[in-house]
């Protein structure tokens, strides 16, 4: 049998302090942190072309001269190849995701909408116009295709152009849509031809939904969910904002979701749209305007360590109620707009762009985060770090959370 030679991963990455090792891939967030020598030795592996079995050659300072050597080095292979370390390639560029905005107003007025969606704004994109834009990203073989707003529903040619989309798209097709429009007549049509409903709810009751998303709405949500449950559609997620004025009421969440069957996603707040004006709701101006959860500052957090990864730009993208494109809602601004779809040629000048929204903003633009060693822990979005405005706010956030996230990576505490 013909072993591979080792090889790192086109994304594997590292970062060295006190003599460890981190060897992390910037794809699929998957790390392991290891002593120098060790890495010294698959680094010489790697670079001498030699497979695992050959790895017993003493030629790098005699390090592995027995079994024992030998079977720990093989284990610490298997590792790096199952976490794609070592001896995987990911594929270039891939749109794997395409969330649609087919329009941006809404029946509800959010106080945190991300796209600062109004029932009073006019301007969207035809029929037809959509479904040429369908047929323009059709080709790329997205797996999934999320329906968006605004709220989808609220346009009267919506049932219209799902059934376009399903006709011809065999992929996975997602409605992002705040409930509140599912009615008798609709509710049949959507389990048909709907694989999956994402519904925001923002709240574990009357009083804290109807803070963020007006009054009676939680009433309506939950009867709709129940309609749909009675029809045995089960693939629905369930989703709230979360910051520190609100993250007491996550474990209620929980709950909630268990109740009605549903699948919860806990997001966090992002000063975004109406976001930027009504963020008082959500965080609490002694944290510094940012949000980080009490159980992962806590001594016994005993979750996972993740690091930052983005696909945005790369594997996602979204298409905006005017055919603009943009990497992701965190980066809908003029400096990130990829294009108009709208463009005959645009498919042709995203595909030979290459985004890297890790790099440009975490390692080019903010130069406080370049030689940090656990800077690839810090932040779960880049989009994370555009929010935090102030040198203050980011100074606050550092001295919180690098002393804890420096111990959890390098101390005593098992890596992943």
């Amino acid at each position: 049998m013909n072993l591979p030679k080792i090889a790192f991963s086109n994304y594997t990455r590292t970062i060295e302090c006190d003599n460890k090792v981190v060897i992390y891939n910037r794809k699929n967030g998957q790390w392991i942190r290891v002593s120098k020598e060790v890495y010294d030795i698959f680094k010489y592996a790697v670079n001498n072309k030699l497979n695992i079995n050959e790895l017993n050659i003493n030629e790098l300072n005699n390090c592995i001269v027995n079994d024992e050597d030998k079977k720990f080095m093989t284990e610490v292979y298997n590792r790096l190849f199952n976490k794609k370390l070592v001896n995987n390639t990911f594929k270039s560029k891939n749109i794997k995701s395409i969330s649609f905005e087919l329009t941006n107003r809404c029946n509800l007025k959010c106080i945190h909408c991300c796209v600062d969606a109004d029932i009073n704004h006019r301007y969207e994109l035809s029929t037809v116009q959509i479904k040429t834009l369908f047929d323009r990203v059709l080709p790329w073989n997205p797996d999934s295709i999320m329906l968006s707003g605004g709220e989808p529903m609220i346009r009267k040619d919506f049932i219209e152009l799902l059934i376009y989309l399903r006709n011809k798209y065999s992929g996975e097709i997602i409605l992002a849509t705040n409930a509140t429009l599912i009615d008798d007549e609709n509710i049949n049509f959507l389990v048909e031809n709907v694989d999956k409903i994402d519904i925001s709810i923002d709240g574990i009751d009357e009083k804290s939904c109807s803070q963020i998303r007006g009054k009676g709405v939680f009433k309506k949500v939950i009867k709709n969910i129940e309609k749909l449950k009675k029809v045995n559609y089960n693939n629905i997620t369930l989703s709230m904002v979360v910051g520190d004025k609100n993250e007491d009421m996550e474990e209620k969440f929980i709950e909630l979701n268990k109740s009605l069957g549903t699948h919860p996603v806990l997001r966090r707040f992002s000063p975004i749209g109406r976001g930027k004006y009504n963020d008082g709701y959500f965080l609490d101006d002694s944290g510094g305007k940012f949000f980080i959860s009490k159980k992962y500052l806590s001594d016994d957090y005993s979750g996972s360590i993740n690091i930052c990864t983005c696909s945005a730009g790369s594997e996602e993208v979204i298409v905006r109620y005017n055919g603009d494109v943009y990497p992701c809602p965190s980066f809908m601004n003029e400096n990130m707009l990829l294009g108009n779809l709208c463009s005959n040629d645009f498919a042709d000048k995203l595909f030979t762009k290459n985004y890297d929204l890790l790099e440009d903003v975490i390692y080019k633009r903010f130069s406080e985060c370049r030689d940090c060693k656990v800077n690839i822990f810090c932040w779960t979005c880049p989009g994370s770090l555009v929010d935090i405005k102030n040198i203050r706010n980011f100074s606050n956030r550092c001295d919180k959370l690098k002393p804890i996230l420096f111990k959890r990576v390098w101390g005593e505490y098992l890596c992943q």
